[in-house]
C-alpha cells in the first residue's frame, strides 16, 4: 500500500525549509513593529525638512512634497496598525509583505526626490543641511530595517541616488562632487554592512527563541503525556486493588467461619497459613491503593484528636512480640511529660511506624531494636515529634541509601529475593511524612545496623476535645490501686502508660516473688499478671495471691486477677481459672481491651 503524505513539501514549493520560513515570518513581524516606530519618526523628519526648506525659499512644490510624504507615512502607519491589531499572522502573507516593501520603496524614492528636487545653486548654504539630512537618513534608516536587509537596500538606494543628483545640481565643482559622492557611498556601504551584521545577530536570537519555544512546547507535551499516563496507571491500580479486595475479603470471611467449625489442630495450622497469606495480600493492596492516591495527589490526611503515646505503645507491643519470637531485644523510650493528645492522622502515623519496625525486624537477625520518641515545641505552637527506629541489622552502604526511597526498589536484588516485598513501603512512608509536614531519613553503616528518623508536626489538642470527638482519651478515671506484674520493660512501659490515661498509677512488680511481697504489704483493687515470669509461672503467682487474700478474709472479687497472656488454648485458660484468675487480656495489650477490663472489674467502685 502506497503511503500518501498530506504534509506540503515546503522546501520544494518555496525553496525554503519550514524552519527558514518560521524565521522569515518572525523577522517580518519584528520589521512591522519597527516600521510603526520609524514611521512616526519619518513623519517628524518630513515636517522638519519641509520647514527647513520653506525657511530658505517658499515653494509650492515643497508643500506638495510634504503632503505626499505625510500621506505615504500616515497610510502605511494606519495599514500596519490595523494588520497588527486584527491579523496576528499578517507576516505570513506574501501580499502584505509586498505592500510593505512597496511602501518602503516609495518613501525611499520620496526622500530621494525631495533631496534632489529642492536644489538652488544661488543658495550654497543649503548644501550643509541637505547633506546632514541625507547622511543621517542613510546611516540610521538602513539599520532600522535590519530584520529584512532587503528593505534597507530598497530604501537607501533611491535616497543615495537623490543625494548624488542633489550634489550634481549644486555645481560646486567636479572634485567636490566626486569626493562627496565617494564619502556618501562609503557611508551607505557602512550602513548596509552594519544592517546585515545586525540582521545576523537578530537571526541568531530569533533562532534561539524559536528553539526555546519549541523545547518548552515539547516539554509541556511530554509532561502532559506523562501526567496522563501516571493518572491512567493510578486509576488502573486503584481499580484493580478495589476489584481484588472483594474476593480477598470474602476469603478472609470464610476463613473466620471455618475457625468456628471446631477444626483439628492440623487444620488450624492450615487456616493460620491461609489467613496470614490473605492478610499479606490485603496489606499489599492497601499499599498499591495508597501509592496510586499519592501519585495523583488524592491522598488526604485526617485531622482528628488522638493519643500518640498510646498509639506508639500499642504499635511497639505488637512488634515486641514478633521481636521476642526472633530472640531480639526490643526497647521503647520516650518522655511521659510531653503532651499526649494531638490532632492529626493516627492511622497514617501507625502505618509509618509499623513499616519502619517491620523493616527493622526483617533485616535484624540478632541484637536489638530501639524505638524512641522525642517531643519538641514548634515556633508556630505545634508539637514536633521525632521517632527513631534503630536496629543492629545488616545496614546499608551509600549507594543503597541513595535509592532506598525510590518506588518499587529495595536495597538490592538479593534483598528482594531473600526478604521479599514490593519496595513501596518506604516510598509511601516518606510521602506521608511530607504530608505531615515532616521528613523521613536514614542513617546506616554496612554491618552495623540502621536508624530511620521520622519527624512529623501535629496540632496540640486536649483530652476534652478527644472525648468530644468520640476518641479514646478523656477516658473514665478510676480511683483504684493496680498491681502490674510484668518482667518485660517494654510491656511495663506500655501498660503503665495506658493505665495512666485512666487515672491509675500502677505499682510494678518485675517478678513473681516481688509481686507476692508487694501484695502482702499493701491492698490492691486489681492485679494485671503476666502469665510467664522468670521465677514463677503465672498460675503459681495467682494461687499465692489468692491464698493471701483468703488469709486476710477477702474474697477473690475484692481484688480480681487478670492474666496478660498471648496463649489462647482452652486448656491454658482452664488452668489459669483454676488457679484463681478471673479474666484474660491478650498480648499485645490494646487500649480498648484494657478499657473494657477496667470497666468490668472497677466500674462499680
Amino acid at each position: 500500500m502506497t503511503e500518501i503524505s498530506i504534509i506540503p513539501d515546503w522546501t520544494r514549493i518555496t525553496g525554503k525549509t519550514p524552519d527558514e520560513l518560521r524565521i522569515e515570518r518572525e523577522s517580518s513581524r519584528i520589521l512591522g513593529e519597527q516600521m510603526l516606530v520609524s514611521g512616526k519618526t519619518g513623519l517628524v523628519c518630513v515636517i522638519a525638512y519641509a520647514l527647513m526648506i520653506l525657511v530658505l525659499r517658499a515653494d509650492v512644490a515643497v508643500l506638495a512634497w510634504c503632503a505626499a510624504m505625510c500621506l505615504l507615512y500616515g497610510s502605511r502607519h494606519y495599514w500596519l496598525s490595523e494588520r497588527l491589531r486584527n491579523n496576528p499572522h499578517w507576516a505570513e502573507e506574501s501580499v502584505s509583505l509586498r505592500k510593505l516593501e512597496a511602501s518602503v520603496l516609495g518613501t525611499g524614492i520620496g526622500w530621494g526626490i525631495g533631496i534632489a528636487l529642492f536644489t538652488w545653486p544661488d543658495l550654497p548654504l543649503t548644501r550643509l543641511p541637505f547633506l546632514l539630512v541625507a547622511m543621517g537618513m542613510l546611516t540610521i534608516c538602513g539599520p532600522l530595517m535590519a530584520a529584512h536587509p532587503r528593505y534597507g537596500i530598497v530604501f537607501t538606494v533611491p535616497l543615495l541616488v537623490g543625494t548624488i543628483i542633489h550634489l550634481y545640481r549644486m555645481d560646486l565643482g567636479q572634485v567636490y562632487f566626486i569626493t562627496t559622492s565617494i564619502i556618501l557611498c562609503a557611508i551607505t556601504a557602512f550602513a548596509l554592512v552594519l544592517t546585515f551584521e545586525i540582521h545576523r545577530v537578530l537571526r541568531i536570537s530569533i533562532v534561539q527563541r524559536l528553539e526555546k519555544e519549541a523545547l518548552v512546547e515539547s516539554l509541556t507535551q511530554a509532561r502532559q503525556k506523562a501526567e496522563d499516563i501516571a493518572k491512567s496507571k493510578s486509576d488502573f491500580l486503584a481499580s484493580m486493588s478495589h476489584e481484588i479486595r472483594n474476593p480477598v475479603n470474602g476469603l478472609m470471611g470464610m476463613l473466620d467461619v471455618l475457625r468456628e467449625t471446631h477444626p483439628t489442630r492440623e487444620q488450624e495450622g492450615y487456616l493460620d497459613v491461609a489467613a496470614n497469606s490473605a492478610q499479606s495480600l490485603l496489606a499489599l493492596l492497601n499499599k498499591i491503593l495508597d501509592f496510586s492516591k499519592l501519585e495523583v495527589g488524592k491522598l488526604e490526611l485526617e485531622s482528628i484528636p488522638f493519643d500518640w503515646m498510646s498509639l506508639t505503645g500499642e504499635t511497639a507491643m505488637v512488634n515486641r512480640v514478633l521481636a521476642s519470637e526472633k530472640g531480639i531485644a526490643f526497647h521503647l523510650s520516650f518522655s511521659d511529660t510531653a503532651p499526649a493528645i494531638v490532632r492529626g492522622d493516627p492511622l497514617r502515623l501507625r502505618q509509618i511506624l509499623t513499616n519502619l519496625l517491620s523493616n527493622a525486624l526483617k533485616f535484624t537477625d540478632e541484637g536489638s531494636i530501639t524505638l524512641s520518641v522525642a517531643a519538641e515545641d514548634c515556633p508556630d505552637g505545634r508539637l514536633k515529634l521525632t521517632f527513631s527506629v534503630k536496629d543492629t541489622g545488616i545496614g546499608m552502604d551509600e549507594a543503597t541509601r541513595s535509592k532506598l526511597f525510590e518506588k518499587y526498589r529495595q536495597a538490592d536484588a538479593s534483598t528482594s529475593r531473600r526478604f521479599g516485598g514490593t519496595g513501596l513501603g518506604l516510598a509511601i512512608s516518606r510521602e506521608l511524612a511530607h504530608l505531615m509536614d515532616g521528613e523521613l531519613s536514614v542513617q546506616s553503616t554496612p554491618g552495623h545496623g540502621s536508624e530511620f528518623i521520622l519527624t512529623a508536626r501535629f496540632v496540640r489538642s486536649s483530652a476534652a476535645e478527644l472525648a468530644a470527638s468520640g476518641g479514646e482519651a478523656g477516658e473514665k478515671r478510676y480511683e483504684a490501686r493496680v498491681l502490674l506484674v510484668e518482667d518485660d520493660p517494654v510491656s511495663q512501659r506500655v501498660a503503665t502508660m495506658m493505665l495512666r490515661r485512666f487515672g491509675i498509677a500502677a505499682v510494678i512488680a518485675s517478678s513473681g516473688k516481688e509481686a507476692v511481697r508487694l501484695f502482702s504489704e499493701s491492698r490492691f483493687d486489681l492485679v494485671l499478671l503476666d502469665s510467664r515470669l522468670p521465677d514463677m509461672d503465672g498460675e503459681a503467682v495467682a494461687k499465692a495471691l489468692c491464698a493471701q487474700s483468703a488469709a486476710r478474709g477477702s474474697s477473690a472479687k475484692d481484688c480480681p486477677i487478670v492474666s496478660l497472656s498471648g496463649a489462647c488454648l482452652p486448656e491454658d485458660h482452664q488452668r489459669a481459672l483454676a488457679a484463681g484468675v478471673k479474666d484474660f487480656l491478650d498480648k499485645p495489650l490494646r487500649k480498648k481491651d484494657l478499657r473494657q477490663c477496667l470497666e468490668k472489674w472497677l466500674g462499680g467502685r
